[in-house]
C-alpha cells in the first residue's frame, strides 16, 4: 500500500469515528439526557441507546452521563464539580482533571445501578442491558482489542518499519476518542476562549473548534442558555447539531421541548 494512502485510510477512519462519537454525544447523552431539550418515543430512545453502544468509541452510560453533567451545572467551578480545571494547570493539572472526571463517572454508574433518586434524576433514560453491556471489562477489552488488530492489519500492508507506531498512535486515538472529547469541553473551553456572557462561572467559547465538536466548545453559549437547542448566539458561530434537531423534529423523530 502506497504510505499516502495508508495516512489517509487511518485518517478517514478517525474522522468518521470522531463525528460518529461526538454527535451521538451532543445529541444523545448531552441535550436530550442531561437536559431534555427534546422528546423521543420509547422505540427511539431505545435505539439511539444501542447506537451509542455499537458507534461509539468509548461507551458512556446516557444515564451516568446525564447524571454527572446535570451534578456539574449545578456545581461549576467549585469542589463538588466532577470536571472542573479551575486552580488546575500543567501535566499534573491535566492527570487529576482526569482522573477526578473518571471516579466522579463511576460515582455516577453507582448511583444509577443503586436506582438513587434525588433532584439530578428526573426524566433520565435507564438502559439496563445496555449498561451492562457497556460498561462490562471483558466487552470493553474486544473493543480496544479489536481497534488496534485493525489498525495493525492495515499497517501490514505497508513497507516500512515505521507505519505498526503510526497505527498504534491512531488506534489509541481512536480508543480513546471519549476522553480526547472530555479534554476539549472540561478543560479547554474552561480555560481559553472568549465570552458572550458575563456568568458566574470560567466557561468559554472555542468558535474555531464549534464545526469539530458539533457546536459543544461554545461552551460559554451553553452554560447562559443551557435549556436552547442552538449553542451558536453570533454569525462566526456553528452549531450543526442544532440543525440535526431542527430537521428529527420536522420528520417527527423527536420533538423539541422548548421550540
Amino acid at each position: 500500500m502506497n504510505p499516502i494512502n495508508f495516512i489517509l485510510i487511518l485518517s478517514a477512519i478517525m474522522f468518521v469515528n470522531w463525528n460518529i462519537t461526538f454527535f451521538i454525544q451532543t445529541f444523545f447523552h448531552h441535550r436530550y439526557s442531561a437536559h431534555g431539550q427534546f422528546t423521543m418515543s420509547a422505540g427511539w430512545e431505545r435505539f439511539f441507546g444501542i447506537m451509542s453502544l455499537l458507534l461509539t468509541s468509548g461507551y458512556l452510560s446516557p444515564r451516568a452521563y446525564g447524571l454527572l453533567h446535570r451534578w456539574h451545572h449545578a456545581f461549576t467551578d467549585t469542589p463538588q464539580d466532577p470536571h472542573s480545571p479551575k486552580g488546575e494547570s500543567g501535566i499534573s493539572g491535566i492527570i487529576h482533571f482526569f482522573w477526578k472526571t473518571r471516579n466522579e463517572y463511576q460515582r455516577a454508574v453507582v448511583s444509577c445501578k443503586r436506582g438513587d433518586v434525588t433532584k439530578f434524576t428526573k426524566n433520565l433514560p435507564q438502559f439496563n442491558w445496555v449498561d451492562k453491556v457497556g460498561e462490562n471489562w471483558v466487552i470493553r477489552l474486544f473493543w480496544i482489542t479489536t481497534w488496534i488488530a485493525t489498525h495493525l492489519w492495515i499497517a501490514w500492508q505497508v513497507d516500512g518499519w515505521w507505519a505498526i507506531p503510526t497505527s498504534i498512535v491512531f488506534a489509541l486515538s481512536n480508543v480513546g476518542m471519549a476522553p480526547i472529547h472530555g479534554f476539549i469541553i472540561n478543560w479547554l473551553t474552561h480555560k481559553y476562549g472568549y465570552r458572550n456572557h458575563d456568568v458566574d462561572n470560567t466557561s468559554t467559547n472555542l468558535a474555531w473548534l464549534s464545526p469539530a465538536t458539533w457546536g459543544e466548545s461554545l461552551h460559554n453559549n451553553h452554560h447562559k442558555h443551557p435549556d436552547s437547542i442552538n449553542f451558536a448566539e453570533r454569525w462566526f458561530e456553528i452549531d450543526q447539531t442544532s440543525w440535526v434537531v431542527k430537521l428529527f423534529n420536522w420528520i417527527g423523530i423527536i420533538k423539541i421541548a422548548n421550540p
